[in-house]
Order: structure tokens, then C-alpha cells, then sequence
């Protein structure tokens, strides 16, 4: 994915403020999807520009993003909520049965559930099927892989981007920093 594709997408008033949120904080922190879509309001710090996310390689973590968005974004994401999922879906969810989510995963404001990844996943291939070459859309993972790479084409090193990614092997950052080498030639 090409950083004018990318920006494309994130600025597309076509899409709602909650997926271009989601997807630009999801680039700008190359964070792996469950650990964004998981974060609570009270993770938030948003004067510092960092949330508390559990992420694969350790319990709890510290995740850095891009400048806070205008106060006009900041004060309708979380819609003035002060617990709760940070992104969350569209629908109430049913308070009990067998689909009825986590009391963790309810926002007690709104009484609406978590965003879903596989929700969140649909929602970006389909925005970005017209944006892809190929017409398919892309995948969360792949917003994660461009991030990267495109932070090792901009001279990152592969610490750099091991800290960046939160990945637990230097491999995995090395591979990154690899493909993007080769998209250099």
C-alpha cells in the first residue's frame, strides 16, 4: 500500500470518523489490530499521545501514535465517555444468551459492544477495495506490514522497528526491514 493511498483512505469523508480513526491509529502506531480494537477509554492518554495495550510479546505495554487529533474528533470518538471499549460497534449488543459479550466488552453509556475485529476487517477491505490494484481490499495485517515497511524505506533500523511493532523477535522486524529493501531496487 502506497502512503498516498493510505492518506487517501484516512481523509475519505465517505467512511465513518470511528474507521478512519481506527485505521490511521492503527498505521501511525503499527499496532496489531486485536491490541487496538481491545483498548478502553481509561487506556487512553491522549494529552501524551499513548495507551496501555496487552499485546503478544508482554502483559502491558506502552503504544505511541500520532499527534491527538483535532478536539472536535477527540470529543466524538469517545463520545465524552469515561470507561468502556474506545471503539465500539454499531448496534447494541444483546445483554444476555449466548452472543451476549464480556461485561467488560459493553460500553455502560451506550450499552453498545466492542467493535468485533473480523468487523473492523470487513469494514477496511471494503473501503480500500477501490484503492487496491488487484479490487480485493486490503487486510488489517497488511496496514501493519505497510506501516513498517514504510517506516524501514524511511532508514528505521530493525531494533527500531522491533520497539515500534512490539514484535517479541528481531526476525520478524528484520523481515520487514528486508521487503522494504527490496522495494527500494
Amino acid at each position: 500500500m502506497t502512503v498516498a493511498r493510505l492518506e487517501a483512505l484516512f481523509t475519505d469523508d465517505r467512511h465513518a470518523l470511528r474507521e478512519r480513526v481506527l485505521w490511521r491509529l492503527l498505521y501511525e502506531t503499527a499496532a496489531r489490530a486485536e491490541e487496538i480494537l481491545t483498548l478502553n477509554v481509561e487506556d487512553l492518554d491522549l494529552e501524551f499521545r499513548r495507551a496501555r495495550v496487552t499485546s503478544k510479546a508482554a502483559p502491558s505495554n506502552t503504544c505511541t501514535g500520532p499527534p491527538p487529533p483535532p478536539a472536535s474528533c477527540r470529543a466524538r470518538l469517545p463520545q465524552g465517555r469515561q470507561a468502556g471499549p474506545v471503539f465500539l460497534a454499531d448496534h447494541r449488543t444483546p445483554t444476555s444468551g449466548p452472543r451476549a459479550p464480556a461485561a467488560t466488552d459493553i460500553c455502560p453509556i451506550t450499552r453498545r459492544g466492542r467493535l468485533s475485529y473480523p468487523r473492523a476487517e470487513y469494514l477496511f477491505k471494503t473501503a480500500s477495495a477501490e484503492l487496491d490494484p488487484h479490487g480485493q481490499g486490503w487486510t488489517l495485517h497488511q496496514l501493519r506490514h505497510s506501516a513498517l515497511q514504510h517506516l524501514a524505506q524511511a532508514g528505521r533500523t530493525a531494533p527500531e522497528l522491533q520497539a515500534k511493532s512490539r514484535h517479541q523477535h528481531l526476525c520478524n522486524s528484520l523481515l520487514s526491514r528486508v521487503n522494504a529493501l527490496a522495494c527500494t531496487w
